[in-house]
């Protein structure tokens, strides 16, 4: 594996049943292709070609040194007993080799003839990571890309992919929540020094009325504050998260889509088993904060999401006053200026 450059999008699908182990990877089709995008009337001056020739293809690119080499981080495990233990997370690394086309293919105005297959033929090399957690195969896609993610899909095969479950609407809230009433920890265990950006809509899933806001502490932005009071959506939050040791900054949306600064974050060394990946780093923090972060974070929130939700309303109401005394503070509005 080489060095790749750092904060990347990444998202998550988990594969169907058919895939009990990393082994089961081996079973995918290696290539697959795609007519050109070439009107029936111009093909027709292109008889002489083949199939081919008239084609992009999608395939796998292994490791040329270890194809099938498995990799592993251990996690933090606790047991009913209340025991803490360390589990393995395994992942094997693929790229995935996309040929797209330029517009420009023609080589005369009568589109009779093609240029050189190199001249409007190119390959997108895009990194995957399928990863073995939880008695199930998931694949971590590095690219936003919703084209490439598409193509990606359809290599593996559409039939053998699934949705992994979004977060809930008001996940985010509660994380705020915590950063904001609980001295900035989640737990004893989980701190959350910083969180740095959001993003939020009116609805969940309309991304025409979008709110983005940056800052080193998002508790002094107002916005936020009030979306939150509204009770409106939070889409992403951009957090520092610290964890026994290990310290990771990256964002997180609903779709469990997520972007890690990796020269920032730190994994303690005896979570990773493997010493190439104490040089490449980007692949362990992806794999750790899906198996293990996240699931984590989504657990605890469920747990206090009955709590959280009978406190939301006062919770709401204390940050409408907030808004409204720092905007009195800072116009020099008098309670007394609402009766006039």
């Amino acid at each position: 594996m080489g060095r790749r450059r750092s904060n990347r999008n990444v998202c998550l699908y988990k594969l169907s049943e058919n895939f009990e182990s990393l082994k089961s990877i081996n079973t995918l089709v290696e290539q697959d292709k795609v007519d050109l995008r070439i009107s029936e009337k111009d093909k027709q001056n292109l008889t002489e070609m083949s199939e081919d020739q008239l084609s992009l293809f999608r395939s796998w690119r292994k490791d040329p040194v270890d194809p099938d080499r498995i990799y592993s981080i251990k996690i933090p495990d606790t047991s009913d007993d209340g025991n803490e233990n360390r589990k393995t997370v395994t992942f094997m690394h693929r790229t995935v080799n996309v040929e797209r086309q330029h517009n420009q293919m023609w080589s005369n105005r009568d589109h009779t003839q093609l240029l050189p297959r190199e001249s409007f033929v190119f390959v997108d090399f895009t990194d995957v990571l399928f990863i073995n957690m939880d008695e199930a195969v998931y694949v971590a896609i590095f690219t936003s890309d919703e084209t490439r993610i598409d193509q990606i899909l359809q290599l593996i095969g559409n039939d053998n992919v699934e949705d992994t479950d979004y977060l809930e609407d008001n996940f985010f809230a509660w994380m705020f929540w915590k950063y904001d009433r609980n001295n900035r920890q989640i737990n004893s265990d989980i701190g959350l020094p910083a969180m740095n950006a959001f993003s939020g809509t009116i609805q969940r899933d309309d991304l025409q009325d979008m709110i983005i806001g940056r800052s080193p502490n998002v508790t002094d932005l107002s916005v936020l504050k009030m979306h939150i009071s509204r009770q409106f959506p939070l889409r992403s939050v951009g957090m520092e998260l610290t964890e026994r040791g290990n310290k990771v900054y990256f964002k997180v949306d609903v779709h469990n889509q997520i972007v890690v600064d990796t020269r920032k974050s730190k994994m303690v060394s005896d979570g990773i088993t493997d010493n190439v990946l104490v040089e490449l780093k980007e692949y362990p923090l992806i794999v750790y904060i899906y198996s293990y972060i996240i699931p984590l974070l989504n657990d605890l929130y469920e747990s206090e999401e009955p709590d959280f939700t009978e406190q939301l309303n006062s919770y709401s109401k204390d940050l409408a006053k907030e808004i409204i005394l720092d905007l009195m503070g800072a116009t020099g509005i008098d309670a007394q200026d609402f009766d006039k």
